[in-house]
């Protein structure tokens, strides 16, 4: 993927010129400091002087190219933050460039966030290639593997590819903690939805709902669940209603939806929520 924005690099407009070996060191771990307790555009521009200083350093037993993949890491994290997306992508591609020394857990926290971008700005396809890309880390640690698998599935899902999600779900679910046991057995219910097997789909988040509720009652999932399982019933009875009723059932399910955006549309949930929107507002008759 060509990255957005590839001429884009960081400015500094002070004179940051030390002759002095130990001095430089100081300066860039003082910038370290500094980062520490700053946010937004000052914290970019200070994480970005610090780069600067990484590529003089000399000192033995530092490792230039695993400060640098976090000050990268950091600066992608930093715009995601402000959701300026376009403008971390470059930084999670350098930041992984960077990992030659690397641990596990860095590598997979470096993926992971740039996934989070791709999915932001529906670089679907780009996010698959990412997650397989890096499969030989996270594939050794099972939460991991499972948290992967969700959003590699969701990917396929937004791309229409109902099989290919499929067959992201384990064959023993329950092994993946309740969260995840969750998440794929939502899936399981898109994926019905794509096929059209309306029937099956209603089944299974029926069950699904009664499992929640006998379980520990997941408010998110469960608010999400009885909205989307009042619209499958509606899609059962789209035959025998007039375009204008079910226009307008379809309307009053998406608006109750949209006002419980801000307590559905969590890091956990967003996905789903955004293809449940998504699925209803196509569907409705024009």
């Amino acid at each position: 993927m060509t990255a957005i924005n590839p001429e884009y690099a960081p400015q500094n407009s002070r004179s940051d010129t030390f002759d002095d070996e130990q001095d430089i060191y100081l300066m860039f771990a003082r910038l370290l400091v500094q980062a520490y307790a700053q946010h937004g555009q000052q914290k970019i521009d200070t994480l970005s002087r610090a780069v600067n200083f990484c590529d003089k350093i000399t000192k033995k037993g530092f490792n230039k190219s695993s400060a640098k993949s976090s000050l990268f890491a950091s600066i992608a994290l930093e715009y995601f933050l402000l959701g300026e997306y376009g403008k971390s992508i470059p930084f999670h591609q350098q930041a992984l460039q960077e990992i030659e020394k690397a641990s596990p857990q860095e590598i997979i926290s470096y993926v992971f966030n740039y996934i989070s971008t791709l999915l932001r700005i529906e670089y679907y396809e780009d996010a698959i290639r990412v997650i397989d890309e890096n499969e030989p880390v996270w594939n050794k640690i099972p939460r991991v593997k499972d948290r992967f698998l969700c959003l590699k599935a969701m990917s396929y899902i937004f791309l229409e590819k109902s099989e290919e999600a499929w067959n992201c779900i384990p064959h023993n679910r329950k092994r993946s903690g309740i969260d995840h046991y969750y998440y794929y057995r939502f899936i399981q219910i898109i994926v019905y939805l794509i096929r059209k097997e309306y029937s099956l789909a209603q089944s299974e988040i029926e069950t699904y709902i009664h499992t929640i509720r006998n379980n520990d009652n997941d408010a998110t999932y469960l608010q999400l669940c009885i909205l989307l399982k009042n619209y499958i019933v509606l899609l059962a009875e789209k035959n025998v209603l007039t375009k204008k009723t079910f226009n307008n059932k379809s309307k009053t399910i998406l608006d109750l939806l949209l006002k419980k955006q801000h307590k559905i549309e969590t890091t956990n949930h967003a996905l789903l929520y955004r293809w449940v929107v998504r699925f209803i507002s196509q569907s409705i008759v024009l």
